[in-house]
């Protein structure tokens, strides 16, 4: 009866050491077979790479990167002046109101940037549902000479939806930066200097691409 107890106890513990190394190799086997997964993943990046969409340089709005929509206005002096006049420019876009106190506190080194850059920059202030009248009172009595029109019927369509409101537009009338906030003169300083580096790196870009073609040819 014993050997037959051990006989049995033999044959299980046999059958236990079997199946746990069947286990180990398939596991090992397993693991030692990474996934190429580098296939999926090129043609993941290949598929967006396609659907992607471009950017046209030239498209207009009011987004970081658009052309500035151009418009006319009649400014105080009585000059009718489009936006895109003042190409090969930085143009710093300032929408106001005379009712408006950080407007007003701003407005200072908004002349002071002119009068600073009067070569490389040009001020264009707009008074927006104000009566031309009152705006010009305004501009008297505090002496401001920069560019400044009053648009009584918001006929720019921009988006103001807060005074003040300042575009930065770079000399190829792109627009560079938005706020909806008073602003000092180091922050404007920094804004055309922004503007100006724009133009001069998209000229580089320019030249060197034609440099290039000239080359191949």
């Amino acid at each position: 009866m014993k050997k037959i107890k051990l006989s049995f106890l033999l044959i299980v513990s046999l059958f236990i050491i079997t199946s746990c190394s069947e286990n180990e190799t398939s596991s090992s086997n397993s693991s030692s077979e990474p996934t190429d997964t580098s296939q999926n993943i090129t043609d993941i990046t290949t598929e967006a790479e396609e659907t992607k969409p471009t950017v046209d340089p030239n498209a207009e709005g009011f987004d970081i990167g658009n052309l500035a929509p151009d418009f006319e206005i009649e400014l105080l002096t009585g000059e009718t002046v489009k936006l895109s006049d003042f190409r090969d420019k930085a143009v710093i876009l300032n929408f106001w109101a005379t009712w408006c106190g950080p407007c007003k506190r701003e407005m200072p080194d908004l002349q002071k940037i002119q009068d600073d850059y009067p070569e490389e920059v040009v001020v264009l202030g707009i008074s927006v549902g104000e009566e031309k009248q009152l705006v010009e009172e305004f501009v008297d009595n505090n002496n401001y000479t920069f560019n400044i029109a009053a648009d009584e019927l918001a006929k720019t369509g921009y988006p103001i939806l807060a005074f003040p409101t300042t575009f930065f537009l770079d000399k190829n009338g792109r627009i560079i930066d938005s706020v909806m906030a008073m602003k000092d003169y180091d922050y404007f300083e920094e804004k055309i200097k922004e503007a100006l580096n724009t133009d001069i790196e998209e000229e580089e870009t320019t030249d060197v691409t034609e440099a290039t073609s000239v080359q191949e040819n």
